[in-house]
């Protein structure tokens, strides 16, 4: 299967820093077009880190949805080199800091930057919510609320469709749905 070089990076990450992820990471699925999704040990299988030729971030989606989902965060770089200095940097940054090498790049500005957005959404009182159509329930956007957040999610927005635990809980899943 072709990996790009955003993914080889990624894994070489993610094989060095395993034991400070509390939910590890796992391969999901590898296409030979170069996408690959990456899910997560103990988190509900609708959240997973997407990989395109040209993208990486947090997307939430199952085939199931009729193609619906929604990104949640990005961890995109817009990779650039300075042809006087060889160094590297994110083309997308007002005052881009620059690396010297395109793994420094990528780990400073998008790997780590993942294990923070992991640390802080990956908790026990965090619940995906999943808003839809109210006719053919095709989910188009998803935020991770708080769980104290979620009764005025119901009350207020029409398009709520339901909400689960981030972290997946043994047994039966739970669903609150409007």
């Amino acid at each position: 299967m072709q990996r790009n070089h955003i993914q080889k990076m990624f894994d070489e990450w993610r094989k060095a820093n395993r034991k400070r992820f509390e939910f590890p990471l796992f391969i999901q699925e590898r296409s030979r077009s170069g996408y690959c999704r990456v899910g997560f040990d103990g988190i509900t299988p609708e959240i997973t880190i997407s990989f395109g030729k040209q993208s990486f971030g947090i997307w939430v989606g199952l085939r199931a949805w009729k193609g619906g989902g929604d990104g949640l965060d990005e961890f995109d770089i817009v990779e650039r080199k300075d042809p006087v200095t060889g160094e590297y940097y994110c083309g997308l940054c007002l005052e881009p800091v620059r690396y010297k090498t395109r793994k420094e790049l990528w780990v400073s500005h998008s790997f780590e930057p993942l294990a923070k957005w992991m640390d802080k959404n990956f908790q026990p009182d965090k619940w995906l919510c999943l808003y839809a159509d109210p006719e053919d329930k095709c989910i188009w956007c998803a935020f991770i609320k708080d769980e104290s957040d979620l009764q005025h999610e119901v009350d207020k927005r029409r398009d709520f469709y339901y909400a689960i635990p981030v972290i997946k809980p043994k047994g039966e899943r739970i669903i609150f749905k409007k």
